[in-house]
């Protein structure tokens, strides 16, 4: 039988996320335009971002470690947007009949309500 290794529960839902890539060792945007996408599941202590673009200069996984993302996640009876920062720890390309998607996991660093 298979045993789940993560810790944290995963609340599968989808959520409107605008953010930005920003360097980690620098904290400045590395991107200044604001990109949509939005949530495939929530934790404590992260999410998974699904995107239908994504800078694949990123996706090397040596240079992972410097990226963080900036965040605006739009929750519903949540007025405004919650805020965080988020280390990017993987990203994954799926494609399918349509188009691509990416999707990201980043870790929580730090969060607002």
């Amino acid at each position: 039988m298979f045993k789940e290794k993560r810790k944290y529960i995963r609340l599968k839902s989808v959520f409107p996320v605008a953010f930005r890539i920003i360097d980690s060792k620098q904290d400045r945007p590395k991107t200044v335009s604001w990109q949509q996408g939005y949530t495939s599941n929530i934790s404590k202590v992260g999410i998974c971002l699904e995107t239908a673009v994504f800078n694949e200069q990123f996706i090397n996984k040596d240079r992972r470690r410097d990226i963080s993302f900036e965040l605006r996640i739009h929750m519903p009876l949540s007025h405004p947007p919650i805020q965080a920062v988020a280390k990017m720890a993987w990203v994954k390309k799926e494609d399918d009949d349509v188009a691509p998607r990416y999707l990201t996991g980043l870790e929580f660093a730090t969060i607002s309500p």
